[in-house]
């Protein structure tokens, strides 16, 4: 019975750890509140996704939900009509997609983003 509780601080302190780097959990919702049409909350997943990858420029997986976000703003271009725009961020989105999964092509929290675009 006293291995219970030491089993069960180790369990968790492994999930905070890993809710705490995972960059999806940071990230996911205030994209999706924003892609429902809440500026402010696309707003902070941009600015997340921008400090992030000022740190550092090859963290996969804010790469590859910034990517998911130039597409989501390339549909709203191609909708009001700016055709050139929506070019330029769907090419973007893709090329940001593209390089999070060269830097890490087994990790699954760029694979699902990635593949839901």
């Amino acid at each position: 019975m006293r291995w219970i509780t030491p089993l069960l601080l180790a369990f968790s302190l492994s999930v905070v750890a890993l809710a705490q780097q995972r960059f999806d959990f940071k990230v996911r919702e205030d994209m999706f509140a924003g892609m429902d049409g809440d500026t402010a909350a696309f707003d902070r997943a941009m600015k997340l996704i921008a400090d992030t990858l000022a740190a550092d420029p090859d963290h996969a997986e804010a790469l590859v939900w910034r990517g998911d976000a130039r597409l989501f703003l390339a549909g709203q271009a191609f909708q009001r009509g700016a055709f050139k725009e929506g070019q330029t961020l769907s090419a973007g989105g893709l090329a940001d997609m593209d390089r999070a999964v060269a830097l890490a092509p087994n990790d699954i929290a760029v694979r699902v983003p990635r593949a839901t675009a």
